[in-house]
């Protein structure tokens, strides 16, 4: 299982965090908005995968970074758990 992780202490905006996972998962074309991390989560990256999101908790942008969150754990039910999110406070 791949597992990548995010610390959403460097990342600015939920702009950011499309482009930093538009980078980390090579995606030549991203439409940076929740359809296009749907769209990847739920049939275009390779599965099994486990992204975990660090700091969420506090962020300035947490209520923007949250409905990613939701996305990613509406993906989790329909990839019936190959892809699977988690949010960690640890470093």
């Amino acid at each position: 299982m791949l597992q990548v992780s995010f610390d959403l202490r460097r990342i600015k905006d939920s702009t950011d965090f499309y482009r930093q996972f538009a980078l980390k998962f090579e995606l030549v074309f991203f439409g940076d908005n929740l359809d296009a991390l749907w769209d990847t989560l739920t049939a275009g990256v390779p599965l099994p995968l486990r992204i975990t999101l660090r700091h969420l908790h506090g962020h300035p942008h947490q209520n923007d970074l949250a409905r990613i969150v939701a996305v990613m754990k509406e993906a989790e039910q329909e990839t019936e758990g190959a892809f699977s999110v988690r949010v960690s406070e640890k470093a």
